[in-house]
């Protein structure tokens, strides 16, 4: 079990830096893109012990 939450941690901070990167240099442009990408992610557990 801890293998899998910690494969689910690996993949979220990958995903976070991914898409810090990706945000960097939309924030520093003076004017944003109109056609600008929005992502949601939710990362749920896939058991629940006990």
């Amino acid at each position: 079990m801890k293998s899998n939450r910690t494969a689910q941690v690996l993949a979220a901070s990958v995903l976070a830096f991914a898409l810090a990167g990706l945000a960097g240099p939309a924030m520093a442009a003076d004017e944003p893109d109109p056609e600008g990408v929005e992502v949601s992610v939710t990362i749920e557990p896939l058991r629940v012990p006990g």
